[in-house]
């Protein structure tokens, strides 16, 4: 239901909504002070983050974009200086090359900026269902901020948890930010 209600979303909307989004994001101490910052490339109507792309390299920050091993379910991040560089690849989301010069260690990372489906405002999230970024943020030494980004239209009372599921810090709406307990 939540899909379909972002899907339904137009152009406009997802522009105006995502940047709402970052003028949030903007402001909170975690994204000013951070200095390698993990990000992804949206899909189905995800929050749009082209311009915070764009606004973290400005500011001098190293952005990681994450590269799906399936045969591993895992999750590696590589720094990406231009957009172009990603290409459509797993599950049908813009990825980074595989570029071992370019690898950033997940203890490495300040701010990991992840999506989801759902949110509840506790910090769970509903992803795709292949808790990659559960592993990821699980791995020894990890110790990031962990920030969604999330239409108002997906934060919802409940969502279903596992015993392996980790809850973000911070769920970033283009009407506020939650700062999850």
């Amino acid at each position: 239901m939540i899909l379909e209600k972002r899907e339904s979303l137009n152009n406009a909307e997802l522009s105006r909504k995502s940047d709402n989004i970052l003028q949030n994001l903007k402001e909170t101490p975690f994204f000013r002070d951070a200095y390698c910052i993990g990000l992804f490339s949206p899909i189905k109507n995800e929050v749009r983050t082209e311009k915070i792309f764009h606004l973290a390299r400005k500011l001098g920050k190293k952005v990681g974009f994450p590269l799906t091993i399936i045969s591993e379910k895992k999750l590696l991040f590589f720094e990406v200086t231009n957009l172009n560089d990603l290409t459509i690849k797993t599950f049908g989301i813009k990825e980074p090359p595989f570029v071992d010069n370019n690898l950033i260690s997940h203890d490495n990372f300040d701010l990991l900026i992840m999506p989801g489906l759902a949110f509840e405002e506790m910090g769970y999230r509903v992803g795709y269902g292949g808790g990659f970024y559960d592993r990821f943020v699980s791995e020894e030494g990890f110790s990031a901020i962990k920030a969604a980004l999330a239409f108002d239209l997906q934060i919802v009372e409940n969502v279903p948890k596992e015993p392996h599921d980790v809850k973000v810090d911070y769920i970033i709406t283009e009407s506020r930010m939650i700062e999850c307990l």
